[in-house]
């Protein structure tokens, strides 16, 4: 479903290509985890759990996308393997986004796949520049190659994913819960 805002019971999501509101792709649930293992027995879930989609294939270099909630500051929360993720509490929310962490992942293709940068310095064609007050922000670079690749790469170049979920404060392990299904 294509979308200018993301409410959530805490305010809403947006984002903005180059300070402009544009339309996004949202997906119910989540590519990696739908929920917090407790135990072998127990699985937590978020009350919220979404994809944002952000197609780029029609992108210029230099463009920027700034994915923003409209209360509270993102604190960094680490992330996982190729993923960072930054949540806060607000208003009775433990809220969380999580992305692709696209300097880790270059530096995996550059040590696993040497062969790939023959011709070129990067393969991803955004970046993320990190945590900026209560989004995140991306840019399109230059010098990115791709269409030669395997298609999972392909399609990690056409657009930018990033996980929003969100649960009660009073929930048993809020903050677990979310952190883990953003990273």
């Amino acid at each position: 479903m294509r979308i200018k805002r993301l409410s959530t019971p805490f305010g809403h999501i947006e984002v903005l290509k180059n300070g402009v509101l544009v339309e996004f792709e949202i997906e119910q649930g989540s590519d990696q985890f739908e929920g917090y293992y407790l135990n072998d027995v127990t699985k937590l879930y978020p009350s919220g759990l979404y994809t944002i989609i952000i197609p780029i294939d029609r992108s210029a270099i230099g463009d920027t996308y700034n994915v923003r909630y409209s209360k509270g500051e993102l604190n960094d929360d680490g992330g996982g393997e190729n993923t960072r993720n930054a949540i806060c509490e607000l208003d009775g929310y433990v809220f969380g986004l999580g992305w692709a962490d696209t300097e880790y992942i270059e530096d995996g293709y550059k040590f696993w796949y040497p062969e790939l940068y023959n011709d070129r310095t990067r393969i991803l064609p955004y970046s993320e520049n990190g945590i900026i007050g209560s989004g995140i922000e991306f840019e399109i670079i230059p010098d990115a190659k791709y269409n030669d690749l395997d298609e999972r790469i392909i399609s990690q170049s056409k657009e930018i994913r990033i996980i929003a979920a969100w649960t009660s404060s009073d929930s048993p392990y809020a903050w677990n819960i979310i952190s883990y299904v953003t990273c």
